[in-house]
């Protein structure tokens, strides 16, 4: 039997600084259509939201979803919007150890699958961390796809 967690595992984090010489970016705007993602399909092993502002960071943001339970991650879907690039990791913690991927978004609000060649089995918790790359900033949106074992 299929279950999923519930919606309070949707965790959100702000990080902001100042933006370099590009176009700015209408925050509003960004948060509205990232909003809009999230309530598209809200089921899910739970999703993580970053505001992306700065570019010369050498770090982003991250959040670390943890589940009282093991969980199967299937894949992960990600998307930006706002203005630029962000390179997107995420990393699944097992018993076993780590496996993860990284892949880059345009903050166009294109969505991303990123799917591991295999289900990884027996998760206990999924770091997503986003940096900007290029571009002014914008509302980073990781969703965490699978099912508790």
């Amino acid at each position: 039997m299929r279950r999923l967690l519930p919606a309070a595992l949707i965790v959100s984090a702000v990080l902001v600084t100042t933006s370099g010489c590009s176009a700015e970016v209408d925050w509003a705007d960004a948060e509205a259509q990232a909003n809009a993602f999230i309530e598209a399909e809200p089921e899910g092993l739970g999703i993580a939201s970053l505001r992306l502002a700065d570019v010369s960071a050498e770090e982003g943001g991250s959040v670390t979803l943890r589940y009282d339970e093991h969980v199967t991650v299937t894949g992960v879907d990600v998307a930006c919007f706002g203005d630029g690039r962000a390179r997107f990791v995420y990393t699944a913690e097992t018993e076993s150890g780590s496996v993860g991927a990284e892949a880059e978004v345009r903050c166009d609000g294109s969505e991303l699958a990123v799917v591991p060649q295999d289900a990884i089995r027996g998760v206990g918790s999924v770091k997503i961390a986003g940096t900007l790359v290029s571009g002014s900033g914008g509302f980073f949106v990781a969703r965490v796809l699978g099912e508790v074992e």
